[in-house]
């Protein structure tokens, strides 16, 4: 499994580390897609197929493309393990939820 954040900026620059942090506009706890206390950059983990693709469809509440709080223009990054989604004794301010480093990026648009 690959934790999966949204990230402030839409900056690819040193291989993920311009994007800032996870996006957070409320002050939200650390949590999972289907958590009710979540940073809206939380989208919990994925899973890749033996070919090293994921393919995968899922609903996260409270994010849109659309409004003052859209995620269009920031970073989708995943990592390179799971995400603790909230539990596993990680701080609440642990920068990916214990995910590791940045295994790729892209800019949403």
């Amino acid at each position: 499994e690959h934790g999966l954040h949204v990230h402030e900026y839409g900056d690819m620059r040193g291989h993920c580390s311009s994007a800032g942090r996870i996006f957070n506009p409320y002050q939200m706890a650390h949590g999972g897609r289907q958590s009710a206390v979540r940073r809206l950059g939380d989208f919990g983990n994925v899973r890749e197929d033996a070919e090293g693709n994921i393919f995968q469809t899922f609903e996260i509440p409270n994010t849109s493309i659309i409004g003052p709080l859209t995620i269009v223009g920031k970073a989708l990054v995943i990592k390179s393990g799971p995400d603790s989604l909230g539990a596993g004794g990680m701080p609440l301010g642990a920068p990916g939820g214990g995910s590791g480093y940045p295994a790729g990026c892209c800019v949403i648009g």
